[in-house]
């Protein structure tokens, strides 16, 4: 009976030894200092347009940054711009990321279009 007790107070020790690791990841993401939202670069540096629409390399650049600024990984989509329409490809499990991914395309300056062909897992 001793081995089974010693076993059970190892793993009991274990689990919080993970519990507090994690909770402290968590804490120390949350309180670290988040980026501001980059800036809309107008495309009339690149079209010669002044109605603040952004070139196609900077929309993806700001969808990009927006998705860190507020934490959503969107590792597993590529995100491409065309003519201002917004192509969005790529595997993902987590389907509010990809309404949440969907969302801010929509909302960023210069996007005409958004093309969702996200395969969700």
């Amino acid at each position: 009976m001793g081995g089974w007790l010693g076993y059970i107070v190892g793993l009991i020790g274990a689990f919080a030894w993970v519990r507090r690791a994690l909770t402290e990841r968590t804490i120390a993401a949350a309180s670290a200092p988040t980026e501001p939202a980059p800036e809309p670069v107008a495309a009339s540096a690149r079209r010669g347009g002044s109605n603040g629409v952004m070139a196609d390399e900077q929309l993806t650049d700001w969808l990009r940054a927006e998705c860190r600024r507020l934490g959503v990984d969107a590792s597993r989509v590529d995100i491409t711009t065309v003519d201002g329409v917004v192509y969005l490809r790529g595997r993902e499990t987590d389907s509010p990321l990809v309404d949440t991914l969907v969302s801010l395309a929509r909302s960023a300056p210069g996007s005409r279009d958004v093309i969702d062909e996200v395969k969700r897992e």
